[in-house]
């Protein structure tokens, strides 16, 4: 047998509108572009030569021969998760979060970026300094407090 050839790919692929850059967000002839997109298509990359690798028709016949038009879903993440849910789409990518109950029935992908918490001020205030941000959270400095600070962190390092 010669090896597998594919038509058009079925995958039913989808990401949010193209307005979450650096993960989705459009390019200036309005394709499709951005971290997520670019995942996809490797991951896509992948799949393709392990399936052209071990000759398999069948699945072939499912992704295609190239990769599938990229769909996009308004709104936010849970509206992803509905499609993927009532069978409309088979794969989605915009950042949804793993929740117990979206692990009932969605399989996910293993985390390809960690974030932390941003803190973020309004723009209308002016730049807080250090100081002021101490201040909020712990108070007007004591001289008594701060002294008993430094001798404690002296004797530490003193006798440590």
């Amino acid at each position: 047998a010669g090896p597998a050839e594919g038509g058009p790919s079925m995958l039913r692929v989808a990401t949010c509108q193209g307005t979450y850059p650096p993960f989705v967000q459009r390019d200036t002839y309005g394709r499709l572009t951005g971290l997520e997109v670019e995942m996809f298509q490797a991951v896509y990359g992948i799949m393709m030569r392990q399936v052209r690798a071990i000759n398999a028709s069948e699945v072939l016949d499912i992704i295609g021969d190239a990769p599938p038009v990229i769909g996009e879903i308004p709104g936010f993440a849970e509206n992803g998760v509905t499609y993927l849910r009532n069978g409309t789409i088979d794969i989605y990518f915009c950042g949804a979060y793993m929740t117990v109950d979206r692990c009932e029935d969605l399989d996910f992908g293993p985390p390809t970026i960690a974030s932390g918490y941003t803190m973020v001020v309004s723009a209308r205030d002016a730049r807080a300094t250090w100081q002021d941000v101490q201040t909020k959270a712990f108070g007007k400095p004591n001289a008594l407090g701060i002294y008993t600070i430094v001798v404690m962190i002296f004797m530490n390092l003193a006798f440590a």
